[in-house]
């Protein structure tokens, strides 16, 4: 994309100020400034080089623009939001290694890593752990409202249920966080046993869907399987618990369930 394309594709208010240069190739003084309303004005410079030097400066501003118009906007709402799931109790330590002011999260496990352990998450893949920058990132209302239903302290009963050793900690070797980090999220090693029921753990996590309980869900999604997730229920039109869950607008379980192996493609008998 040239640089009038790029911009449309921006909120920039601004827009009709971008220029774009034509400068002939060959080594003379004119060059020529388009605005994007159509407007061309022609100049002529007293020698090649200060010709060179007004080409540079006036693109050194396009560039400026363009970057300054990509620059995410800061959302007051937004910003307030997140510093609501910072004020959580236990979100002040990364829920990994209890670094003190974590500033990236993990969407999908509901808390908050230092960057030391982001760059370990991020190792895992995105569809193990989903991680986004605090600060640097906007967010969507959905997120946010999973973010501010579950927290570390939650998300510790839940990933930390059965924890055997220490957990690392800020002085840890790159190795050891690595280990433990891929021990909680990927192998689950220290989830607990869920206690018996006569009903199936997709059953369950539909009962979790209509009791609007995101954390009992998050709690079995975390056993589950995506046959588990996706299976279809007769006496919801051969729909999954993500049909369920949009029809009672469950905004956080619908969310958790997608970043969980959902198939949004996935048709009930209504079709």
């Amino acid at each position: 994309q040239n640089p009038v394309q790029l911009l449309k594709h921006t909120h920039f208010s601004l827009y009709l100020c971008l220029f774009y240069l034509n400068a002939d190739p060959d080594p003379t003084t004119e060059f020529y400034i388009h605005s994007l309303d159509g407007k061309v004005w022609y100049f002529d410079a007293s020698t090649p080089e200060e010709m060179s030097d007004w080409v540079k400066a006036i693109e050194g501003q396009i560039k400026k623009i363009l970057e300054e118009s990509l620059l995410p906007k800061r959302n007051s709402s937004n910003e307030e939001a997140k510093a609501k799931i910072i004020a959580m109790q236990g979100n002040d330590l990364c829920a990994d290694c209890g670094a003190p002011n974590p500033e990236w999260a993990s969407l999908n496990h509901g808390c908050l890593v230092c960057i030391a352990c982001s760059g370990m998450h991020r190792k895992l893949g995105s569809h193990i752990s989903k991680i986004r920058a605090l600060h640097l990132d906007e967010w969507k209302p959905e997120v946010v409202s999973v973010m501010t239903a579950i927290g570390n302290e939650v998300s510790w009963t839940i990933f930390e249920a059965r924890l055997p050793r220490n957990k690392p900690s800020t002085s840890s070797s790159v190795e050891e966080r690595e280990r433990f980090i891929k021990a909680k999220y990927l192998e689950k090693e220290f989830i607990a046993e869920l206690p018996p029921s006569s009903l199936s753990l997709s059953a369950r996590i539909l009962v979790s869907v209509k009791n609007d309980d995101p954390i009992e869900c998050l709690r079995l999604l975390a056993h589950a399987s995506p046959s588990n997730v996706n299976e279809a229920h007769p006496e919801h039109n051969g729909g999954s618990a993500l049909h369920v869950a949009c029809n009672l607008g469950r905004v956080v379980i619908v969310q958790l369930l997608v970043w969980n192996s959902a198939d949004v493609n996935m048709l009930d008998s209504q079709k």
